[in-house]
């Protein structure tokens, strides 16, 4: 508005907080992230979920996708007669950010 004649209010609200079945939603979901929950049983999944893959995030697949190529990439480097020499001039060869 353009008189600046106004007044804005935020409050925060728990939006779950003591809704039956969040709280241990909550610690159910934490102990997920840290790792410490096991998978659920294939039975108990709906079936679309059983009888496939899940899908994954182009992100993710970037990602795995540098690290199998830099392995690759390691492996091959490793096997060139030029490494031998090439580790005796800079030790720090492969270089990461290759």
């Amino acid at each position: 508005r353009d008189d600046g004649d106004f007044n804005i209010t935020l409050r925060w609200i728990p939006g779950h907080e003591g809704v039956q079945g969040n709280e241990h939603a909550d610690q159910e979901a934490k102990k997920a992230a840290e790792g410490q929950h096991q998978n659920s049983p294939n039975r108990e999944l709906p079936k679309y979920l059983r009888d496939s893959r899940l899908l994954c995030s182009a992100t993710a697949l970037k990602a795995a996708h540098k690290i199998k190529s830099k392995a690759h990439w390691k492996t091959i480097w490793e096997k060139s007669p030029r490494y031998a020499r090439t580790r005796t001039i800079d030790p720090s060869m492969p270089f990461s950010n290759f």
